[in-house]
Order: structure tokens, then sequence, then C-alpha cells
């Protein structure tokens, strides 16, 4: 939905939360990852998770390290991940599936802003790719969140095998839904 209240005054906000807990595992802790592709959506989503009592994990070397071998160097590989603008739908693949699988965090919300409206669907398709290889190299009970950032009202959640993953249009409204 577009409105997200911090007091649950919406009934959006309610369904939002609705549909992620009934698509997504319940996280087994506090720590949360955020994949992005613009750093400032991402500041804004490590704000909201923190001041929903969410702990912004900070990242091993070892995750670091491997969120490298397929990021460029601009990136910024601390938490938020900001693969930066030019992100390919082979990065935004492998570094959720990487961060997913990776056992240093509780959840996960992936943020896409539109550079180019023609590569939406195959970014939203690389980003389920990598759900499903997190989930397939341990991350089972990872809840995942996506935000797209694409202006469109209403947007329908996401569907990768029997998973639905749950989508926003704002990142706060990702990380509010989080909290709660």
């Amino acid at each position: 939905s577009d409105v997200c209240s911090s007091d649950l005054e919406t009934l959006d906000e309610l369904f939002d939360i609705a549909t992620a807990l009934g698509s997504q595992p319940l996280p087994a802790g506090r720590r949360v990852g955020i994949i992005t592709n613009a750093g400032g959506p991402g500041i804004l989503c490590a704000d909201a998770c923190e001041a929903g009592a969410l702990k912004i994990s900070e990242f091993s070397e070892h995750l670091r390290q491997s969120l490298r071998t397929t990021l460029p160097p601009a990136a910024s590989v601390t938490n938020p991940i900001d693969m930066i603008a030019s992100a390919t739908p082979e990065q935004y693949r492998e570094t959720t599936a990487t961060v997913i699988a990776s056992g240093e965090v509780d959840a996960v919300i992936v943020i896409y802003i539109p550079v180019d409206r023609d590569d939406s669907t195959r970014i939203s398709d690389a980003i389920l790719a990598g759900i499903a290889k997190g989930r397939a190299s341990g991350g089972t009970g990872i809840p995942v969140l996506l935000c797209l950032m694409s202006g469109v009202k209403g947007q329908s959640p996401l569907r990768i095998a029997s998973e639905t993953i749950p989508t926003y249009t704002f990142p706060e409204c990702a990380a509010r839904v989080l909290a709660r």
C-alpha cells in the first residue's frame, strides 16, 4: 500500500501486515539485511527498521568479500548494500541469494528503483530467482519483503513456487511491517 502510519491507523497497513504474516516465516531475530540499487531509500529503510527496534546487521568480512565478487567496485557491501543504480539482474539475483543464505540476517528487505522501465520485469524475475537460490542454500526461515518503487499504486505481491513475496511501494512500509 502507499500509506503507512506508525500507529496502525490505516486498514491498508493492517492488510500489509496480514499479507506478510500469511506469506513469510516469522523472523528468528531482529537482524535485517537491506539490498538496494539506491542509497537514499536504503537509508530510509534502515532508519525505519531501527525506529521499529530492528537491528541493521553488520556483515562479516567473509560476507562482504563474497558480495564483492559480483558487485562493481563502486558498490557498498556494508548494510544496507547499495549495488548502485546500474545494478544488473544478475547482481540482484546473486546478492539476494548470498544475503538470504548467509546466516547473518533474520530478515531481508530488497529495494528496487527502476532506472529503465524495460528492466523492471527482468529485475523482479532476478530477485525471485535469488530468493529461490537463497532458500535452496539454507535460507528457508528468512522472511523476504520487496519494495518496488515504481510509482504503481496497489502493487500485487510476487510469487515464486508456492511462496508469496509481499511487495511495497515505499521502503519505510516494508520496514514497519517487518517491525510489527
